[in-house]
């Protein structure tokens, strides 16, 4: 029974059976340079002609713009590229927030005194922290402190 192929293209686990695969143009050197790059799988990048002929990218990273059915069969056209690999993971992420040890800090001394809850400031550049007292809290069922 032969080995099924696995598609070349990074992080793709398509094996032939029900897709079609289609050999690297390892004849046309400029198109053969962009399959690579496009395919997303630098494990390939520095293989010898001869080991990229065994390598396959199946049907789904091609549009369709480049595909022709001919009955039994499935081609792709002569200029076909894959379509270039995207990491959907991380492009479908919100952007991260920027690191705060980055952002410029600006501190303005200042000779005003400030006090709230916490702490307790002759400037702001020199901070005390007030510490307060809790409170005891009370039984519910007795009005006598815990």
């Amino acid at each position: 029974m032969p080995h099924p192929h696995t598609c070349t293209y990074f992080r793709c686990s398509n094996k032939s059976g029900f897709k079609s695969f289609f050999q690297f143009p390892v004849n046309d050197e400029k198109r053969l340079k962009t399959w690579i790059n496009n395919c997303g799988n630098m494990t390939i990048a520095h293989l010898p002609h001869n080991h990229l002929r065994s390598k396959l990218i199946c049907i789904d990273h091609f549009d369709k713009k480049y595909i022709k059915e001919n009955g039994k069969r499935t081609r792709l056209r002569k200029d076909a590229i894959p379509e270039p690999y995207k990491d959907t993971e991380l492009n479908d992420r919100p952007p991260s927030p920027p690191d705060p040890s980055y952002l410029p800090l600006r501190i303005k001394p200042t000779n005003k005194v400030y006090q709230n809850k916490k702490r307790l400031c002759e400037e702001e550049t020199r901070c005390t922290v007030v510490l307060q007292k809790k409170r005891k809290l009370q039984n519910k069922d007795k009005d006598t402190p815990i």
